[in-house]
């Protein structure tokens, strides 16, 4: 387990998450989404499978196919949920 930042820009807002590094970029987003729709007291409005995972160091987009650990995800990481 590792804790990442999250930037959800859509909600203006910056929050630690503890993700499984061995879990798919796919899980994490849904595992994030479902924490944030509870915690914020929101509905995702449209696919989830259209919400992207950036790592905001390198600008790069996270390929939803490889684990935490493939992507490179590191305690500290920041993400950008859009």
């Amino acid at each position: 387990m590792i804790i990442v930042n999250v930037d959800v820009p859509m909600l203006g807002k910056n929050m630690d998450f503890q993700i499984d590094e061995n879990a798919t970029i796919a899980e994490i987003r849904e595992a994030l989404l479902d924490t944030i729709s509870q915690s914020e007291q929101v509905r995702v409005i449209g696919r989830r499978d259209e919400v992207l995972i950036w790592e905001r160091g390198s600008a790069r987009l996270l390929d939803i196919n490889q684990t935490g650990y493939e992507a490179g995800l590191v305690s500290g990481s920041v993400l950008l949920l859009a």
